[in-house]
C-alpha cells in the first residue's frame, strides 16, 4: 500500500497526490499529515482528499479479503506523511517519509515505510 500511495499514479485531478498533500501541509503550517483509513479523515482536515482516502480505504479492504483476514482484526489503519522541507540528497525535490501503520486486534503495529522526494503544487 505504501508503494501505491507514493506512486505518481496516485493522482488528484491529474496532479500527483503527494504534491497536493505537500502543498496542503505547507498551507496548513505543518510538516506532517495523517490519513486515518478507519474513520476516513485527514489531519489537517480537507475535503479535497475525500476520494483519495476512500480509494485507499477500499484498497485496504480488498487486501484484507484477499489474505482471508477478517475486518475485525484491523483496529487502526493510518498513513502518515512527514515532509522534511529539506532538499532530498539523491533526488530533485524535498524529502518525505511515508509510513503506513496497521494496528491489529491485539494492539500490535505493522508498518511499511518509503522515502522519496516531492514538490508542492
Amino acid at each position: 500500500m505504501v508503494g501505491s500511495f507514493v506512486s505518481r499514479n496516485n493522482d488528484i485531478g491529474s496532479y500527483w497526490a503527494l504534491g497536493k498533500l505537500y502543498s496542503h501541509a505547507r498551507k496548513s503550517g505543518v510538516s506532517e499529515l495523517r490519513v486515518d483509513l478507519k474513520n476516513s479523515t485527514i489531519t489537517p482536515a480537507s475535503s479535497k482528499f475525500s476520494e483519495m482516502i476512500e480509494h485507499y480505504r477500499q484498497m485496504l479492504a480488498t487486501q484484507l479479503t484477499a489474505r482471508l483476514l477478517p475486518s475485525a482484526w484491523l483496529k487502526g489503519a493510518e498513513i502518515q506523511v512527514i515532509f522534511s522541507g529539506q532538499k532530498h540528497t539523491d533526488k530533485t525535490g524535498d524529502a518525505f517519509e511515508c509510513v503506513v501503520t496497521l494496528t491489529d486486534d491485539l494492539g500490535r503495529q505493522h508498518q511499511a515505510r518509503q522515502n522519496g522526494a516531492c514538490w508542492a503544487t
